[in-house]
């Protein structure tokens, strides 16, 4: 196959692949190929991306991402980093940022002197997320995987489903507007204060258990290269317990908030509470072409769906277009 056609194909492969109901975060994405990382020695790759993103508005933002990998005989340790920016307009909540650490562990046997990928492996990591556009003001999780590799022994490409658990606890800024709060402070009894756990300063702590079901699609060869990555991560409770009777009391506090204060925007906490254990869905693809030496173009297409958010003013649908340059060592 040339390579027109090669770059053709992959591509169209990458399209239908980012549509399935997967993850965003392809920075996690790793070569596991068994010529692609040598023993005892740092891999590295950062990107510079320029992103167009719909999600609460439309925006136009600077990315910036670092992954390094070091590769033991049998097991690899990673640390992947990624920043975005908003540069368009003066949103503060079109920033967020997610950092990773963590080590892959007997992914490799070593038979007379020959590295071979092995039917499973265990996984273990450390992970810190905001995300402002989405009110996520703080998530840090710790989790397990076992990772299953059927492709161990094809040179060029891979298939890797993965089911593991995370937990760990996460901020939602639930109140954010300042009319807002200092209504929620003044009015709110003690036992529905208590009911929705949100804090003086209009956030909510929320302990967080999933269980994660996922698989990781990759190719490379000489010059191209591509990664699609899709996750399932499912709550094992819900943000909210459902209470007829609060959820009727807070209707006559909203009602009168918005009739005797006159406060349009105010969030309708009684109508929204999120009383479904809904899950996270995200997909991503990426597509990398090298135009020289170490540095490639990279473009990339990524959707997130999160039912299970717990600002009721928060989008569910939060998708993003990325195109820049990446350089590897």
């Amino acid at each position: 196959m040339t390579t027109v056609k090669k770059i053709i194909a992959l591509w169209c492969i990458a399209c239908i692949a980012s549509i399935l109901p997967a993850s965003a975060q392809n920075y996690l994405a790793t070569k596991t190929l068994l010529d692609s990382l040598r023993i005892k020695q740092l891999h590295g790759t950062a990107q510079a991306l320029i992103k167009v993103e719909q999600t609460d508005a439309f925006k136009v933002e600077a990315d910036a991402m670092v992954e390094l990998i070091y590769a033991f005989e049998k097991h690899k340790l990673r640390f992947s980093g990624n920043v975005a920016y908003n540069m368009i307009n003066k949103v503060d909540n079109g920033n967020k940022g997610f950092f990773y650490l963590g080590g892959d562990f007997f992914q490799f046997n070593v038979n007379q002197h020959k590295r071979e990928k092995t039917k499973q492996f265990f996984s273990t990591f450390l992970s810190y997320q905001y995300d402002y556009c989405r009110d996520l003001h703080d998530r840090a999780m710790i989790g397990i995987t076992t990772t299953w590799q059927p492709l161990r022994e094809d040179p060029h490409m891979f298939v890797e489903p993965c089911v593991g658990l995370m937990a760990g606890m996460q901020y939602w800024n639930v109140i954010k507007n300042a009319t807002n709060l200092d209504l929620y402070n003044n009015e709110m009894p003690d036992d529905l204060r208590k009911y929705l756990g949100i804090d003086p300063s209009g956030r909510k702590m929320q302990w967080d258990t999933r269980l994660l079901l996922s698989c990781h699609f990759g190719g490379e060869w000489d010059r191209i290269s591509v990664n699609a990555y899709a996750m399932v991560a499912q709550p094992l409770w819900r943000p909210f317990t459902s209470d007829p009777e609060m959820e009727a009391r807070l209707a006559e506090i909203d009602k009168h908030r918005h009739e005797v204060h006159l406060v349009e925007d105010a969030p309708n906490l009684a109508g929204c509470l999120n009383t479904k254990p809904l899950p996270l869905i995200t997909t991503s693809c990426s597509f990398r072409v090298r135009i020289w030496k170490k540095l490639a173009a990279v473009t990339s297409i990524e959707f997130l769906w999160d039912g299970g958010e717990v600002p009721n003013y928060a989008r569910n649908l939060t998708y993003c277009f990325t195109q820049g340059l990446s350089y590897s060592w």
